[in-house]
C-alpha cells in the first residue's frame, strides 16, 4: 500500500463526505468535521479559496496509472 498527501480540491467533496461517513459508521462517534465544512470550502466568507490548508491522505493501488482505493486521512486545521 502506497498513501500519498496531496491539497483539496473541489472535486474532491464526495470522496470526502464517503469517507466522514464511513468513519462514523466505523466509531459511531462525531469526531470528524461534518460536510458542511467541506461543501462550501471555495466560497466561505468571500476570500478566493480558503482550501489551501485542507490536506487528503489517498492510498494508491497503481502508482504508475495513479489509481486511488480511498482516501485515508483528512486534515483540515484552523486557527487557534
Amino acid at each position: 500500500m502506497t498513501v500519498v498527501s496531496r491539497g483539496y480540491v473541489d472535486e474532491d467533496f464526495r470522496s470526502v463526505v464517503r469517507f466522514l461517513c464511513e468513519t462514523f459508521w466505523k466509531t459511531g462517534s462525531f469526531q470528524n468535521w461534518f460536510p458542511d465544512r467541506f461543501e462550501n470550502s471555495l466560497v466561505g466568507c468571500g476570500c478566493a479559496s480558503q482550501t489551501g490548508d485542507i490536506r487528503v491522505w489517498e492510498e494508491i493501488r497503481d502508482m504508475s496509472a495513479r489509481q486511488t482505493r480511498g482516501i485515508v486521512a483528512l486534515a483540515n486545521p484552523e486557527s487557534p
